[in-house]
């Protein structure tokens, strides 16, 4: 029996399973859909397998659950890495996006690092206020990233006094995350 064939006798019987097996009708019928076209793809290059209901069913199924199933904190992690890589400056950043990402990936992996990237994509989404109150409730001893966020959020808002008494971490003793010949360690500034 062909493709087309199963399609009109088998159609309606496969559907029914897979709405009791995900219990969305939806879902069922477009995770079936996306079997059908993979049928069509892989059976006349691989033949078709010995029980094309099955075959289909299992493929439907797998389909709707990789629908149902959230993305997990690498993927999460991905997207807001490709949405940085895409544009050619921080002020290009769609900061909304990456804002809503980490909010995400702090529901798959709450830590305080994840908080202090949420906070200052939020500062640069919704402003530099926000962020740096979201910043204030974050403890981190020794993270020598999280003064040098709030002293750059501080220069931002104009804030130099603060600026300049913002609490220093001891001395970083690593290469500095960001030194480079053309950008010295502790130069906040930037085009955003």
């Amino acid at each position: 029996m062909n493709l087309g064939e199963l399609h009109r006798r088998e159609y309606g019987r496969i559907l029914a399973s897979l709405i009791r097996a995900v219990k969305d009708f939806d879902l069922a019928e477009d995770a079936l859909q996306e079997a059908f076209a993979a049928a069509l793809t892989m059976w006349p290059a691989q033949g078709p397998p010995q029980n094309p209901v099955a075959w289909l069913i299992a493929t439907a199924r797998h389909k709707a659950i990789d629908q149902l199933r959230p993305p997990g904190a690498y993927a999460v992690q991905a997207a807001i890495a490709a949405l940085h890589a895409q544009v050619p400056s921080a002020r290009a950043t769609d900061w909304p996006q990456i804002a809503a990402l980490y909010s995400v990936l702090v529901s798959f992996h709450p830590s305080p690092v994840v908080e202090l990237n949420r906070a200052v994509a939020i500062a640069m989404a919704d402003g530099l206020e926000h962020g740096l109150a979201m910043l204030d409730t974050i403890h981190l001893p020794g993270y020598h990233l999280l003064p040098a966020a709030r002293a750059d959020l501080l220069r931002r808002l104009g804030r130099r006094a603060a600026w300049a008494v913002a609490p220093k971490q001891p001395q970083h003793t690593g290469k500095p995350w960001r030194s480079s010949p053309t950008r010295p360690s502790g130069d906040f500034s930037s085009d955003g």
